[in-house]
């Protein structure tokens, strides 16, 4: 029984260090193409990293990449962040204004509604049905300070399980070059 707990645990943390996040919302073939553009334009000007140097905390409760509600905030933290540094955040906001945005909040919001699509586009329904199995008992044998990471995790999954099936066929058509412009 613990073996199971904590290969279902070790998967599910896996899956959400190495997948975008965002928050589920109505998302729109134009908010993808900006949103990918912005990504490129962020590439080709990204001499120094300026959003892998984010400092998002994947290590406790996510708290920097998931909302207490469950919801993506991945680069709503990574362009708050930004603001510490002005330079940066300038080209920030110059690149989400040149694709179309109306600011970098803009930006960030469609950003993390876009990340939790591309998760539900990513999860088979095996994943979801076994995060469904999780007992209270089994959560109860989770070590304490794994315990509120999997909470976290467990309200991610019923966010990103709840992504209207328009949204991925909004999306379907931009996966390749979105996984290419978040690859880069």
């Amino acid at each position: 029984m613990k073996l199971r707990i904590s290969t279902l645990l070790i998967v599910l943390l896996a899956f959400i260090q190495t997948a975008a996040m965002a928050t589920a919302g109505t998302i729109t073939s134009a908010g993808v193409e900006k949103f990918i553009t912005s990504m490129e334009l962020l590439n080709q000007a990204d001499e120094k990293n300026l959003l892998s140097d984010i400092d998002l905390d994947m290590n406790d409760d996510f708290s920097d990449v998931i909302s207490p509600s469950g919801k993506m905030i991945i680069f709503t933290t990574a362009s708050e962040q930004l603001k510490s540094n002005p330079s940066d955040h300038t080209v920030l906001k110059n690149i989400t204004k040149k694709s179309g945005f109306s600011s970098v909040s803009d930006w960030a919001h469609t950003g993390d509604n876009i990340m939790m699509v591309y998760m539900r586009t990513e999860m088979s329904a095996k994943e979801f049905e076994q995060m469904k199995q999780l007992t209270p008992e089994m959560i109860a044998m989770i070590p304490q300070e794994q315990r509120q990471m999997l909470k976290s995790a467990m309200s991610l999954m019923r966010a990103v399980e709840n992504v209207s099936q328009a949204d991925i066929d909004t999306f379907a058509p931009y996966k390749k070059r979105f996984d290419d412009a978040m690859d880069d």
